[in-house]
């Protein structure tokens, strides 16, 4: 999850909906996310907006710059672009690989980085 990026439960009446978070996720930069769920191997590019209680099945990368309305559910293996987002494409099985690397390579990054000062 890079830097300005927010998350946060959705509110649903005077409750809010948890947001649950799976494996291998890659969030860029300036992201407001109030999603419900978001799967394993997704990639979430710079400055999306992604609405109240949506859905994120996994393998599935959204492109920077998308905002998902409130209560959209995204499928598997889906590439989402545009304001409103729609699916544009639908990912090959071999993507779980190459988004589960991408995420794991983020990962490795901040680490090697070491804390910030």
């Amino acid at each position: 999850i890079e830097s300005g990026t927010t998350l946060q439960p959705s509110p649903l009446g005077d409750k809010y909906v948890p947001l649950i978070l799976r494996g291998n996720v890659q969030i860029e930069q300036d992201c407001q996310i109030e999603a419900s769920a978001i799967g394993t191997n997704v990639y979430i590019g710079k400055n999306c907006q992604i609405g109240k209680r949506c859905i994120i099945k996994d393998n599935c990368w959204i492109e920077e710059g998308t905002i998902l309305g409130n209560d959209t559910v995204i499928p598997p293996f889906s590439r989402v672009r545009g304001a409103p987002g729609f699916v544009v494409e639908e990912l090959p099985p071999s993507a779980s690989v190459e988004l589960q690397e991408m995420a794991q390579a983020a990962y490795q990054t901040f680490v090697e980085s070491g804390p910030k000062t």
